[in-house]
């Protein structure tokens, strides 16, 4: 099996609305993406950060993009099917109240919405545990 490359990158909005663009990383750690949102002080900024397998697997998980405004996250998985289909999850995928919440300009379900750092890094941590054995997350 080839060794694959998580590369780490973003960007965010300044409170002047410059955008800022965060470094790209190649296979951060945790511990850096951890620090990372500690320094960040994401609950009272918009942006979205990427994180992509290089090279791109077969199938399997190949980006988790999160996007953030003002302390929400939407993390969204892109998938490569083993048919070749592409596939994106979120966090909930039924039972859904009807209620939406906008996320730069977009409307989403509230359920694939979370408040919460910790599980947004939990998110993170399996994505970057799973870069090379491919399998859903969410």
């Amino acid at each position: 099996m080839k060794t694959s490359t998580v590369v780490f990158g973003g960007f965010f909005m300044a409170d002047n609305r410059e955008r800022i663009q965060i470094p790209v990383l190649e296979n951060p750690g945790i511990r850096e993406i951890n620090h990372f949102f500690s320094v960040s002080n994401f609950e009272k900024k918009a942006g979205v950060l990427v994180f992509r397998i290089i090279p791109e697997p077969k199938f399997g998980n190949t980006e988790l993009t999160i996007y953030f405004e003002e302390g929400c996250y939407l993390p969204m998985i892109q998938t490569i099917l083993e048919d070749g289909d592409i596939e994106v999850k979120n966090l909930k995928t039924e039972n859904y109240s009807g209620n939406t919440m906008e996320i730069w300009g977009d409307f989403y379900p509230i359920e694939h919405i979370s408040k919460n750092i910790s599980t947004i890094q939990n998110i993170i941590s399996e994505f970057m545990i799973q870069k090379q054995t491919p399998a859903p997350i969410i």
